[in-house]
């Protein structure tokens, strides 16, 4: 998890690195969950970054994992983004 970043403070190419492959993307201007493949260290790999709006600011929620288990990865960044989201208590 990284932030709190600025609101509209990341944009799709900011987290598209070289060998990387945008695969998807979605939200406002195409930012707000981004997914890549690339070739990782174990093999072709998967990536999902999805940003939380908190407000004027947000966090940015990332996960990856082997992309032949990438529904498993999206589920755990969809996940971990539903806690970032929550209120304090």
């Amino acid at each position: 998890m990284r932030g709190p970043i600025p609101r509209g403070g990341m944009q799709r190419d900011d987290l598209v690195v070289p060998g990387q492959t945008l695969l998807a993307s979605g939200g406002p201007d195409d930012a707000a969950w981004v997914e890549v493949g690339y070739d990782g260290e174990y093999g072709p790999s998967f990536q999902r970054h999805q940003l939380v709006d908190l407000g004027r600011r947000c966090v940015l929620v990332t996960a990856q994992g082997p992309r032949d288990l990438s529904d498993t990865v999206r589920g755990a960044a969809l996940a971990a983004a539903g806690l970032a989201a929550m209120p304090e208590y």
